[in-house]
Formats: structure tokens, C-alpha cells, sequence
């Protein structure tokens, strides 16, 4: 299977079908981004729904995710700020930790 259709079967379970990026790609009139502007836009996007950075790469064909993450890292700055209240929610519970991480990126 081509990386272009496991582009689009997964842009229709995230619901993203009707972003810029898609019309853009359906509809000749509007102005045309290019292949790699449409990847870089649906890891983008992917990575933005919380789509895994594992299955990103692997549908952009990278063998290696740190490659992916290399380059889109800098997309998941709340990441980090919801891995801190996962675990204090475990710790603490929720009500303990609700605004600990409230504004960091």
C-alpha cells in the first residue's frame, strides 16, 4: 500500500478531510502546496490529533522515528505538561494536580 493511500485512509479516521491541506489537494483552484508541503502538513496534523510519533514515520516510510521526531518534535511542547499530570494525577490524584502544570510548554 502507497504511503499516499495510508495518507488518506487515516486523514478519514481523524476527520481531517476537510482542512486547508485536503481542499487544497482536491480542489484544483486553490493553490497547489506540493507533495512534501502535504506531508509536512499531515504529520503536522497527526501529530497534533495525538496520532503516535511511531505511526507517523511509518506511514512517511522513515525507518528510523527519531527521525520524525527530530523533525516535528517541536510540534508536542503540551506533551510534556500532560505527561507531568498523567503521572501526578497516579500519584497525587486529580484534584492535586489539576493546575500544577497549567501554562507549561
Amino acid at each position: 500500500v502507497s504511503w499516499c493511500l495510508k495518507v488518506m485512509i487515516l486523514a478519514e479516521e481523524l476527520n481531517i478531510t476537510e482542512s486547508l491541506t485536503f481542499q487544497a489537494w482536491i480542489y484544483p483552484t486553490t493553490p497547489y502546496i506540493g507533495i512534501q508541503g502535504l506531508r509536512h502538513t499531515f504529520a503536522t496534523l497527526a501529530l497534533d490529533k495525538g496520532v503516535s510519533a511511531h505511526v507517523v514515520a511509518d506511514i512517511l516510510g522513515h525507518h528510523d522515528v527519531a527521525f520524525t521526531l527530530r523533525t516535528y518534535g517541536h510540534l508536542l511542547p503540551r506533551a510534556h505538561s500532560e505527561a507531568m499530570n498523567a503521572v501526578g494525577n497516579l500519584i497525587f490524584g486529580p484534584s492535586a494536580t489539576e493546575n500544577v502544570t497549567s501554562g507549561v510548554t
